[in-house]
């Protein structure tokens, strides 16, 4: 199914490189399952992942004649919101020319680490092979106490990050697979209903959903983190060497090179 890019910052150039930094065992799951894994946004680290700025609950305020989130119409917004993290599961990229050590600290263990580029428009070419729908793009770092997040979008605090995290200049993919009563709740506005359907809803939600992808198309380097130990270079060659399908070199980060005086 085809991909659909999203525009709520500009779209990134075609060409820009995009890095995943990952454990030697996210690694070798991704060259031997040849799947991108889409993770639940609410059970990400930073627990503002889907949700509202204070300036939308102004605003949400204002034309409701409410002023707190207990209200009839506060209560079924915030219920909606909150549900809606749930069914939306996102894959997640940095966007940079070279490598980042803030990335190889955060997402790997030190001297442990893998990380794989490819190109923006590899990345949608893979995935919209796939049956799911994914949307695609770049997220936008507001400040979440004076700007707002677009209104009557779903997939809007989906891309959306406070700032305290642009240092991650992160590339999306979202995929939300939203079930029947949540279209409804749309229409109805009833946060009583909407209470009755979540609590009635008796299909479990996965923590994650599998995209395969061709992961010989979609890598175009691999390489291997600052510190790493002669010993697990070798594994990874052996195991990228394992994959007939799996083509390319393994490159030593230029971030442990010694310096120049």
């Amino acid at each position: 199914m085809p991909s659909e890019k999203v525009g709520f910052v500009d779209f990134p150039e075609e060409d820009s490189t995009i890095w995943k930094y990952m454990d030697l065992p996210q690694f070798v799951s991704l060259v031997e399952d040849e799947f991108l894994y889409f993770s639940r946004i609410d059970r990400f680290d930073d627990p503002f992942e889907g949700s509202l700025t204070q300036e939308n609950l102004k605003y949400r305020n204002l034309r409701k004649g409410s002023d707190t989130a207990e209200e009839p119409i506060g209560q079924y917004r915030k219920s909606l919101n909150q549900e809606l993290t749930k069914y939306t599961y996102a894959d997640c990229w940095h966007l940079n020319d070279g490598e980042s050590m803030a990335m190889w600290d955060l997402y790997t263990t030190r001297g442990y680490g893998i990380a794989i580029t490819t190109t923006i428009k590899q990345y949608v070419e893979m995935i919209s092979e796939c049956q799911s729908k994914v949307y695609v793009g770049a997220v936008d770092y507001i400040d979440y106490q004076e700007d707002h997040i677009p209104r009557y979008n779903t997939l809007a605090p989906v891309f959306h990050k406070r700032r305290s995290f642009e240092h991650e200049n992160e590339f999306r993919g979202v995929v939300q697979d939203l079930p029947y009563f949540l279209k409804a709740a749309e229409c109805h506005g009833n946060a009583e209903m909407l209470e009755s359907d979540i609590e009635n809803f008796d299909t479990e939600f996965p923590p994650g959903v599998s995209i395969d992808v061709n992961v010989d198309q979609l890598i175009n380097q691999i390489y291997i983190a600052p510190d790493t130990p002669s010993w697990q270079a070798s594994v990874v060659e052996t195991i990228t060497e394992s994959f007939s399908n799996l083509q390319h070199d393994i490159t030593h980060s230029s971030l442990e090179e010694n310096p120049v005086y």
